[in-house]
């Protein structure tokens, strides 16, 4: 892939640095855009090796989209974390939606992981790999970072948390830009 999207643009990397507010950490490939191009989640390898061993990074997409990311926060500010944490223990239908996405995830991430680091994944790592939720808690039902459960739906994944806050929040359109072309991405 190149890495500017058209000419004139800024390239990718760039983009995604800015939408990150700093260099990726990890290696990682754009899974889902808006309708113009921009990048809305970022896929990150679920494992990364420092100091002479490999360490998890559970929380592996990331939402990079500015009007996502805005909008997923103000619903943070308004209790949405809450609410969904009660859901999850009060609400059968839900949890167990929640539950079969996460298994789902987590065989996702760790069949990536085998692939960055094959056969030499950690007891203790894999263990967090298979246990964390996409927001990385080893809570269960501790719900934090509702951004990630938005970022797990965008890209496929099955998560009553992220499918209702998309449903709240509606889909990006073409009309209105995430990133304007003055702030290095494909809209107006």
């Amino acid at each position: 892939m190149s890495n500017s999207t058209s000419a004139g643009m800024m390239p990718e990397e760039s983009l995604v640095r800015q939408l990150l507010g700093r260099q990726p950490r990890l290696p990682y490939v754009v899974a889902s855009r808006c309708p113009k191009g921009t990048p809305q989640v970022l896929l990150a390898d679920p494992v990364f090796f420092e100091e002479g061993r490999w360490k998890p990074f559970p929380s592996f997409l990331w939402l990079v989209c500015p009007r996502l990311k805005n909008a997923v926060a103000k619903l943070e500010q308004e209790g949405f974390i809450q609410m969904f944490a009660h859901r999850l223990r009060e609400d059968r239908g839900f949890r167990e939606e929640f539950l079969d996405g996460h298994q789902k995830m987590v065989a996702q991430r760790l069949e990536l992981a085998a692939k960055v680091c094959a056969s030499d994944l950690s007891a203790d790592v894999k263990k967090i790999l298979e246990t964390a939720t996409i927001a990385g808690s080893r809570s269960i039902f501790g719900v934090k970072c509702l951004h990630a459960h938005l970022a797990q739906t965008m890209v496929g994944g099955k998560n009553p948390i992220g499918k209702t806050i998309a449903e709240k929040i509606g889909p990006c359109t073409a009309d209105v830009p995430c990133v304007k072309k003055t702030e290095g991405g494909f809209g107006k």
